[in-house]
């Protein structure tokens, strides 16, 4: 191979090719010997320098002019961290054939390398009107590609009522249907295994963030989020001690530290709460005790005045037959005493005019009328000493 051949190099994060000259063949010999590190080594390399143009410092040294500038500045950095301060603070309206113009920038970004630095940009800008352009320009991006093109995450991204729930949508992201992955083409070609996870990686951020800015989701939550719907599946497979200790070693510090003390204060929250709904729960226990001693006192009272209450339906009955007993041998008695009273009075009345009537003959017999008075005059002496005998 001569001096002026070049080679065609592939970036590892961006998919970016870019033509160089070859390795010289002691480190080709080199990197058949430890494949793995100098693959990486030779990656970074790669991704540095071909992710920064030449023209980059002279772009980035002044504030870009307009949000356009600014996009077209994130599309050069291929996913490279975005610095918002060199986005001027005046906003400048889009005109109307620029938003085509930068979803057709958009579309070779097929990783989606991009939009999630965006979103962080998103988060740290202050300028409401440049805030949504930009998150329009990232819900159209992420609409646009066919990673979304399902109709859940289609309403997902537009935040419609109906949408699926943060974790659902994030899982469905992280493992999507081997019939998406396969109609998507990256330079020409079918997209490789380790493209498809960058794709998919790169895809739950922009929604994770997209939910953080869009539906208020706390760090906690979308960190829960991210564990169940993707890191925890991806690791699955990784159950031997020496594969964790690796996975352990060789994990970022700062992002392992950053995860951990979330999951650490999430722990501690929700020891908090545990701790706080035992205190609850003995308060309750000993409050339904309590409740449970008063309703039997409460029980043995209403048993007591039911027993109260029949002992005195009891004597009340007994009393009613009694008064009606009573009545019945008044109304006996009271008729005996009448009938008799009756005939005294008859028989006296008799006497009486008798005796009258011999008085008033000519001559009058006085010895009669003084016969049957005597009589008439025996006889009511006889009733009211019975009378006062009876009483």
């Amino acid at each position: 191979m001569s001096g002026n051949d070049k080679v065609t190099i592939k970036d590892k994060k961006t998919g970016v090719i870019t033509e160089g000259k070859p390795a010289r063949s002691q480190g080709r010999q080199s990197c058949k010997g430890n494949h793995s590190n100098n693959l990486s080594t030779a990656e970074v390399t790669i991704t540095a320098t071909s992710a920064s143009p030449p023209s980059s410092k002279k772009t980035t040294s002044q504030k870009l002019e307009s949000i356009v500038d600014f996009i077209d500045f994130a599309y050069k950095r291929k996913g490279q961290r975005i610095d918002s301060s060199k986005l001027k603070k005046d906003f400048v309206k889009l005109e109307p054939s620029e938003p085509k113009r930068l979803l057709e920038l958009a579309r070779a970004d097929i990783l989606l390398a991009v939009p999630v630095q965006l979103l962080f940009v998103v988060r740290e800008i202050t300028n409401q009107t440049m805030k949504n352009t930009l998150q329009d320009f990232i819900r159209d991006v992420l609409l646009a590609h066919p990673l979304f093109s399902p109709i859940e995450l289609i309403d997902t991204v537009k935040n419609l009522p109906d949408a699926l729930m943060p974790a659902a949508a994030l899982k469905r992201v992280a493992q999507p249907e081997a019939a998406i992955l396969d109609e998507i083409v990256f330079n020409g070609e079918k997209l490789s295994k380790k493209e498809s996870s960058e794709l998919c990686a790169n895809a739950v951020s922009c929604l994770a963030l997209w939910f953080v800015e869009n539906r208020a989701l706390s760090i906690q939550q979308v960190t829960q989020d991210l564990f169940d719907s993707f890191w925890e599946p991806s690791c699955k497979e990784v159950i031997d001690d020496t594969e964790i200790l690796r996975c352990l070693t060789s994990i970022n510090s700062m992002n392992a530290g950053v995860i951990g003390r979330i999951f650490a204060q999430s722990v501690s929250k929700k020891a908090r709460i545990a701790e706080s709904a035992l205190k609850e729960k003995d308060r309750l226990q000993q409050c339904h005790a309590q409740l449970q001693t008063e309703n039997a006192n409460l029980k043995a009272i209403i048993s007591e005045r039911d027993m109260r209450i029949q002992a005195l339906g009891d004597e009340l009955a007994t009393e009613q037959q009694r008064h009606r007993e009573t009545r019945i041998h008044l109304y006996e008695d009271m008729n005996i005493l009448r009938g008799r009273l009756l005939r005294r009075l008859k028989s006296g009345t008799e006497l009486l005019t008798d005796g009258l009537q011999a008085l008033r003959r000519n001559p009058p017999k006085i010895a009669v009328m003084e016969d049957h008075a005597e009589r008439a005059l025996e006889e009511l002496k006889i009733e009211i000493e019975q009378l006062g005998m009876e009483q």
